[in-house]
Protein backbone atom coordinates (compact mmCIF):
# COMPACT_ATOMS: atom_id res chain seq x y z
CA UNK A 1 0.00 0.00 0.00
CA UNK A 2 1.19 3.13 -0.76
CA UNK A 3 1.29 5.61 2.12
CA UNK A 4 -0.16 9.50 0.87
CA UNK A 5 2.15 12.39 2.02
CA UNK A 6 -0.59 15.31 2.67
CA UNK A 7 0.37 18.79 0.88
CA UNK A 8 -0.98 20.79 3.70
CA UNK A 9 -2.11 19.53 7.50
CA UNK A 10 -4.99 21.19 8.48
CA UNK A 11 -4.89 22.53 11.89
CA UNK A 12 -7.84 23.80 13.73
CA UNK A 13 -9.79 24.03 17.06
CA UNK A 14 -13.24 25.43 18.67
CA UNK A 15 -12.44 28.94 17.88
CA UNK A 16 -11.62 27.93 14.01
CA UNK A 17 -14.85 25.98 13.75
CA UNK A 18 -17.02 28.68 15.35
CA UNK A 19 -16.01 31.43 13.17
CA UNK A 20 -16.63 29.36 9.98
CA UNK A 21 -19.86 28.59 11.84
CA UNK A 22 -20.55 32.19 12.19
CA UNK A 23 -19.50 32.87 8.55
CA UNK A 24 -22.06 30.47 7.11
CA UNK A 25 -24.90 31.51 9.34
CA UNK A 26 -24.43 34.85 8.37
CA UNK A 27 -24.45 34.28 5.02
CA UNK A 28 -21.79 36.30 3.55
CA UNK A 29 -19.20 33.66 2.38
CA UNK A 30 -17.32 35.98 0.05
CA UNK A 31 -16.45 39.66 1.03
CA UNK A 32 -18.31 39.96 4.14
CA UNK A 33 -17.79 41.66 6.91
CA UNK A 34 -14.85 38.82 8.36
CA UNK A 35 -12.97 39.72 4.82
CA UNK A 36 -13.46 43.57 5.51
CA UNK A 37 -11.71 42.76 8.67
CA UNK A 38 -8.55 41.15 6.93
CA UNK A 39 -8.35 43.55 4.35
CA UNK A 40 -8.05 46.53 6.90
CA UNK A 41 -5.46 44.81 9.03
CA UNK A 42 -3.58 43.91 5.79
CA UNK A 43 -3.51 47.01 5.05
CA UNK A 44 -2.59 48.46 8.36
CA UNK A 45 0.36 45.83 8.47
CA UNK A 46 1.78 47.02 4.97
CA UNK A 47 1.86 50.66 5.08
CA UNK A 48 -0.46 50.50 1.73
CA UNK A 49 -3.51 52.68 1.38
CA UNK A 50 -5.80 49.15 0.24
CA UNK A 51 -5.62 45.65 0.62
CA UNK A 52 -8.11 43.64 -1.95
CA UNK A 53 -8.64 40.01 -0.75
CA UNK A 54 -9.11 37.77 -3.68
CA UNK A 55 -9.77 34.24 -3.93
CA UNK A 56 -5.73 32.73 -5.05
CA UNK A 57 -2.59 33.76 -5.72
CA UNK A 58 -3.28 34.03 -9.59
CA UNK A 59 -6.05 36.25 -9.30
CA UNK A 60 -4.29 38.69 -7.44
CA UNK A 61 -1.46 38.70 -9.76
CA UNK A 62 -3.79 39.15 -12.60
CA UNK A 63 -6.51 41.69 -10.77
CA UNK A 64 -2.67 43.99 -10.22
CA UNK A 65 -1.76 43.43 -13.83
CA UNK A 66 -5.66 44.93 -14.88
CA UNK A 67 -4.77 47.66 -12.71
CA UNK A 68 -1.52 48.40 -14.95
CA UNK A 69 -3.85 48.55 -17.75
CA UNK A 70 -1.82 45.84 -19.44
CA UNK A 71 -3.15 44.91 -22.64
CA UNK A 72 -2.45 42.17 -25.82
CA UNK A 73 0.16 44.34 -27.55
CA UNK A 74 2.06 45.25 -23.54
CA UNK A 75 5.20 42.11 -22.53
CA UNK A 76 5.53 41.77 -18.02
CA UNK A 77 9.07 40.42 -17.01
CA UNK A 78 8.94 37.22 -14.61
CA UNK A 79 11.60 35.31 -12.87
CA UNK A 80 13.06 32.07 -15.04
CA UNK A 81 12.23 30.40 -11.99
CA UNK A 82 8.40 30.49 -10.45
CA UNK A 83 5.40 29.50 -10.25
CA UNK A 84 3.20 28.80 -13.81
CA UNK A 85 1.24 31.28 -12.17
CA UNK A 86 3.31 34.31 -12.94
CA UNK A 87 3.16 33.54 -16.65
CA UNK A 88 -0.59 32.48 -16.83
CA UNK A 89 -1.56 35.66 -15.26
CA UNK A 90 0.64 37.76 -17.66
CA UNK A 91 -0.95 35.50 -20.85
CA UNK A 92 -4.62 35.78 -19.53
CA UNK A 93 -4.58 39.57 -20.24
CA UNK A 94 -3.23 38.11 -23.76
CA UNK A 95 0.27 39.80 -23.26
CA UNK A 96 3.48 38.24 -23.50
CA UNK A 97 5.97 37.10 -20.48
CA UNK A 98 9.45 37.55 -21.10
CA UNK A 99 11.83 35.27 -18.34
CA UNK A 100 14.73 37.17 -17.24
CA UNK A 101 17.32 35.69 -15.03
CA UNK A 102 17.35 34.95 -11.63
CA UNK A 103 20.07 35.58 -8.98
CA UNK A 104 23.01 32.72 -8.18
CA UNK A 105 22.34 33.03 -4.32
CA UNK A 106 18.67 33.57 -2.83
CA UNK A 107 16.92 32.65 -6.69
CA UNK A 108 15.10 35.57 -6.79
CA UNK A 109 14.84 37.75 -10.00
CA UNK A 110 18.57 39.01 -10.79
CA UNK A 111 18.30 42.54 -10.91
CA UNK A 112 20.50 42.91 -13.78
CA UNK A 113 18.77 40.63 -16.09
CA UNK A 114 15.51 41.99 -15.37
CA UNK A 115 16.60 45.83 -16.02
CA UNK A 116 18.47 44.40 -19.57
CA UNK A 117 14.99 42.69 -20.44
CA UNK A 118 13.24 46.42 -19.64
CA UNK A 119 16.21 47.84 -22.00
CA UNK A 120 15.06 45.59 -25.01
CA UNK A 121 11.25 44.92 -24.55
CA UNK A 122 10.25 48.40 -22.50
CA UNK A 123 7.67 45.73 -20.69
CA UNK A 124 4.72 47.61 -19.24
CA UNK A 125 5.40 45.40 -15.67
CA UNK A 126 8.03 43.37 -13.90
CA UNK A 127 6.98 40.68 -11.72
CA UNK A 128 9.56 40.06 -8.95
CA UNK A 129 9.01 37.35 -6.32
CA UNK A 130 10.41 36.87 -2.76
CA UNK A 131 11.53 33.34 -3.04
CA UNK A 132 12.29 31.22 -0.25
CA UNK A 133 11.44 33.75 2.34
CA UNK A 134 13.88 36.02 0.82
CA UNK A 135 12.68 39.22 0.09
CA UNK A 136 13.96 40.47 -4.01
CA UNK A 137 16.13 43.45 -4.36
CA UNK A 138 14.32 45.50 -6.83
CA UNK A 139 15.24 48.85 -6.82
CA UNK A 140 18.05 49.00 -9.94
CA UNK A 141 14.51 47.63 -11.82
CA UNK A 142 12.17 50.08 -10.43
CA UNK A 143 15.10 53.06 -10.78
CA UNK A 144 14.81 51.52 -14.79
CA UNK A 145 11.56 52.54 -14.82
CA UNK A 146 8.51 49.60 -14.89
CA UNK A 147 6.00 48.98 -12.33
CA UNK A 148 7.04 45.88 -10.13
CA UNK A 149 4.42 43.67 -8.32
CA UNK A 150 5.80 42.16 -5.77
CA UNK A 151 4.87 38.29 -5.11
CA UNK A 152 5.19 38.01 -1.41
CA UNK A 153 3.59 34.82 -0.93
CA UNK A 154 6.66 32.96 0.45
CA UNK A 155 7.76 36.13 2.46
CA UNK A 156 4.17 37.14 4.01
CA UNK A 157 5.59 39.38 7.19
CA UNK A 158 8.91 40.03 5.96
CA UNK A 159 8.22 41.97 2.76
CA UNK A 160 4.60 43.58 4.66
CA UNK A 161 6.08 45.72 6.83
CA UNK A 162 9.29 47.07 4.26
CA UNK A 163 9.67 50.31 2.88
CA UNK A 164 9.53 49.04 -0.85
CA UNK A 165 8.51 51.13 -3.79
CA UNK A 166 6.82 48.38 -5.66
CA UNK A 167 3.28 49.32 -7.38
CA UNK A 168 1.43 46.47 -6.17
CA UNK A 169 2.06 43.31 -3.28
CA UNK A 170 0.73 39.94 -3.83
CA UNK A 171 0.50 37.66 -0.57
CA UNK A 172 -0.75 34.60 -0.45
CA UNK A 173 -0.73 32.54 3.07
CA UNK A 174 -1.74 28.87 4.94
CA UNK A 175 -1.67 28.88 9.06
CA UNK A 176 -0.67 26.13 10.57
Amino acid sequence: MTEIIPHNRLTFGRAECEAVAETVRSGQWAQGPRVQELEVELSRMSGAQHAVCVASGFAALRLSLGALGIKPSDSVVIPAYCCVALANAVLAWGATPVAADIEDVGWNLGQKAACAAIASCRPRAVIAVNAFGMPAEIGEIIDAGAPVIEDCAHAFGIAAGGKSRRSHAVFSFIFH
